[in-house]
């Protein structure tokens, strides 16, 4: 049996709890951002010692974080709309969402993006080994005389693991290429995501380079250890395409390069058609062709996902598509697939649900004025959010190719004009919760009352299930559901035990942090590049990363924001 904690009443209206919740989750986006580029995965600058626990952490951290701020976001919505009424609500959700929204849009943006091209092209002109960097430069004197002198022709680069092989191809350096294969490199060696070179021959469409590997003992038909061919690569969209170019090399590939790209993927479909045609009619003969076998050992392949449901493809891939595609005066955008707000997209998200509520609330008030003090029940209503959560959550992080690795703990992020239909509807559910959690006056927070049975099952049960089952997507999605909700409930029932009350300092971190999440992603972008090659361990760098952003933060909070028109704008004056 487990004890139920009974918690204080709430001394006050205004629900202090809430405040320090909403901001504990804008806080814990910048320690998020900052584990990124020290968890191995790809992210703008790759860390030279990453850990897995800061994987772990990020996972842990997005599966839960923008749930739980939809939902405490809904309740001060409602709040808002019961103490001023409609058209108030309105002017104050625009006043501190839309138009903070739209001056990052103009502002911040633009100065993150900045960043992340200068801390991209640095760190793919800086790979940490002498080897790789003589490759980036297309010095091949100098990479003659590295292995003349023994320097090591398989060594993976500390940050991206990319062997000097591996970079000669993503360069486009035939000549590199050429001589590190005669100097025995393995063709089929991989990188840390079981890569090879020849995926990478054949995703930038270099069919010379794909032949030449082959040639000298690549098998050009054989997948990579996520089950990836080279022929797979050659269909990765041009979104994907753009975002790996920019985070390896440090810049995307212009319209004229993006066609020459095209044009070489379809020589590398047509090679490897003939390489397939031909290890077909071998195996109908009996005999093994050289082009079906690995010329060297490799890893074994990982366990493929089970097959996604057509539905779910299909839609995957329409919102994608150039059907979305719009120009004016010369700039194009994918509506649902461009970075158009990039991290800002949870205010832009945030305002289509306000003005949804809204629209719900005064069609409420129009034909069924008799619901205005309808209170819906909150366990039925919390079984009701649960159930509606599973279909959005199994629409997430779908292979944007066949056979790509599985996706992540926690929802997609939709950066376009507009949002992704399941995002949209998956934090729809959270933030309407939040609305009907409002009505129900809970008092007692009685709705988080076992926050110390249900934050231990989250975080040692249900997440290590959920990350060892991203392979299947009818188990893992009503894990990470379970998982999402007993956090943010837990999350609830935890902070209204402990802060309960006004605090002066919980207060100012509650006050400031919408500016220091607004502010933050180009400075910790910044200190990532500086810190990357630093030679300390992986939770060294994250405390002093973290330290530092949050001194330079606060510090600009409190002297370009407090008590300057931009404070009143992001807090007002009851902080609502």
């Amino acid at each position: 049996m487990t004890r139920t904690v009974e918690l204080p009443a709430l001394v006050s209206e205004r629900r202090h709890d809430l405040d320090a919740l909403r901001a504990f989750a804008m806080l814990l986006g910048i320690a998020l951002h900052i584990s990124l580029s020290l968890g191995g995965t790809p992210w703008m600058v790759m860390d030279s010692r990453p850990s897995g626990v800061f994987y772990w952490l990020y996972s842990a951290i997005h599966g839960f974080r923008m749930q739980l701020f939809f939902i405490v976001s809904g309740y001060f919505t409602a709040l808002l709309l019961a103490r001023r009424g409609l058209v108030p609500m309105l002017q104050n959700r625009s006043l501190r969402i839309l138009i903070p929204c739209l001056l990052g849009l103009a502002t911040l943006v633009p100065l993150t993006n900045s960043v992340i091209g200068w801390a991209s092209a640095w760190n793919a002109s800086h790979p940490g080994e002498p080897l790789q960097a003589a490759i980036v430069r297309g010095d091949t004197a100098r990479m003659e005389q590295l292995l003349d002198t023994g320097a090591d022709i398989e060594q993976p680069d500390s940050r991206l693991k990319v062997r000097p092989l591996g970079w000669a191809v993503l360069w486009g350096d035939e000549p590199a290429t050429r001589l590190l294969l005669d100097r025995g490199a393995n063709p089929m060696g991989t990188t840390g995501d079981g890569s090879t070179a020849l995926g990478t021959a054949a995703f930038l469409g270099r069919p010379d380079l794909l032949k030449l590997l082959a040639a000298k003992g690549g098998d050009p038909l054989a997948a990579n250890a996520n089950g990836i061919t080279p022929m797979m690569s050659t269909f990765a969209d041009p979104a994907l395409t753009k975002g790996i170019l920019r985070a390896v090399k440090g810049s995307e590939p212009d319209d004229a390069a993006m066609a020459a790209i095209d044009k070489g993927r379809n020589e590398v479909r047509a090679y490897l058609g003939g390489r397939m045609a031909t290890a077909g009619l071998a195996g109908l003969f009996g005999a093994k062709s050289k082009e079906s076998q690995p010329a060297q050992a490799t890893p074994p392949p990982a366990a493929k996902p089970a097959p996604l449901p057509v539905w779910l493809t299909t839609y995957t891939r329409s919102l994608a598509s150039d059907r979305y595609r719009v120009t004016v005066n010369g700039w194009t955008w994918q509506l649902f697939e461009d970075a158009t707000f990039n991290y800002l997209w949870f205010l832009w998200i945030l305002m289509w649900l306000v003005a949804l509520f809204a629209l719900v609330a005064a069609l409420a008030g129009r034909f069924t004025p008799g619901l205005s003090g309808w209170r819906p029940r909150l366990i039925p209503s919390l079984v009701v959010a649960i159930t509606l959560t599973l279909l959005p959550q199994f629409c997430m992080a779908v292979p944007v190719f066949p056979g790509a690795p599985p996706g992540i703990i926690g929802p997609d992020t939709s950066m376009g004009i507009l949002p992704k239909p399941h995002v949209l509807a998956y934090y729809a559910v959270f933030f309407f919760f939040g609305t009907i959690y409002y009505r129900n006056h809970d008092t007692y927070a009685r709705l988080g009352t076992r926050w110390n049975f249900w934050l231990p099952i989250a975080l040692v049960v249900l997440f290590p299930a959920a990350l060892n089952t991203l392979d299947n997507r009818l188990l893992n999605t009503p894990l990470q559901v379970a998982y999402t909700w007993l956090m943010a409930l837990g999350m609830m029932g935890l902070f209204h035990a402990v802060i309960n009350r006004q605090s002066p300092a919980i207060r100012y971190v509650s006050d400031s942090s919408y500016w220091l999440y607004l502010a933050h992603l180009p400075l910790v972008i910044a200190l990532q590049a500086l810190v990357c090659d630093w030679p300390w361990p992986a939770w060294v760098k994250f405390l002093f990363m973290l330290s530092v952003s949050s001194i330079l933060l606060l510090l600009s909070y409190q002297l370009l924001v407090r008590d300057k028109p931009l404070g009143w704008l992001l807090n007002g004056r009851k902080n609502l």
